[in-house]
């Protein structure tokens, strides 16, 4: 999947689950390939329908003060697909801090 202007190769964890009319997917992992403030690719365990809402968390490489794990929660649609990456246009993000001992995320939240 071939990154837009201004993105960065940030790569990391992501876990992501589909909201869909009927009900969620289960919450599923991959890894992100770029960033940027509008949109991020990811390797998804399987296909995304485009259009499908997505709420995803990605382990964000940064510490606050040496110390803090930070994630970042996103929210936002499917707006490119192919074997097994998608693209998601952010409509909503936020940081949040995390526990050293926990892992990514227990489950994924709504922002």
């Amino acid at each position: 999947m071939e990154s837009p202007g201004r993105s960065f190769p940030i790569q990391q964890d992501v876990y992501y689950q589909a909201r869909k009319r009927g009900g969620t997917a289960p919450i599923a992992t991959g890894r992100t390939i770029y960033m940027s403030s509008h949109e991020v690719a990811f390797t998804t365990e399987g296909p995304l329908n485009i259009g499908d809402k997505i709420e995803m968390t990605v382990n964000w490489p940064v510490l606050i003060n040496r110390t803090c794990r930070m994630k970042l929660v996103i929210s936002g649609r499917v707006i490119k697909n192919e074997l097994n990456t998608a693209a998601v246009k952010i409509e909503r993000h936020e940081f949040r801090t995390r526990s050293a001992n926990s892992p990514l995320v227990e489950r994924v939240t709504s922002v």
